[in-house]
């Protein structure tokens, strides 16, 4: 049985055509995850910029305002502003949800505030004895 040239060119091509229909797939996938990498990485540098500076900014205020004690952990400024990038980066956001929404970045806070109150009074003890 012999093979005719027609039916070895047509296999030839679609040889050809499904090689480099998988090729560009998976150059399609490659982009699509380098991109979304690059994203996330932008988004992070974003959240430490702006928690950066609302720290500084805080930091200003209070020593202008002569206000004494402690001040709050930077970590403070980065896991608030990741909550609220997380709220804002959902999309679905409306009127309705706002409060809601803010009332979690509170209790984030409120929880965040608690654990320093807990740690200062833990030190405090530690450092009697």
């Amino acid at each position: 049985m012999l093979i005719s040239t027609e039916a070895v060119a047509i296999v030839g091509i679609l040889s050809t055509l499904a090689s480099g229909l998988i090729t560009a797939l998976f150059s399609y996938l490659q982009n699509r995850a380098s991109k979304k990498s690059d994203e996330r990485k932008h988004r992070q540098e974003l959240i430490l910029k702006t928690a950066l500076d609302s720290y500084k900014q805080y930091c200003e205020i209070t020593k202008a305002s002569g206000q004494t004690g402690t001040l709050l952990p930077v970590e403070d400024f980065i896991f608030i502003m990741m909550k609220a990038s997380e709220i804002i980066d959902n999309g679905k956001i409306n009127i309705s949800e706002v409060e809601q929404k803010l009332a979690e970045v509170t209790q984030l806070k409120d929880i965040m505030w608690k654990h320093h109150q807990d740690w200062k009074a833990d030190f405090k003890r530690i450092n009697r004895t």
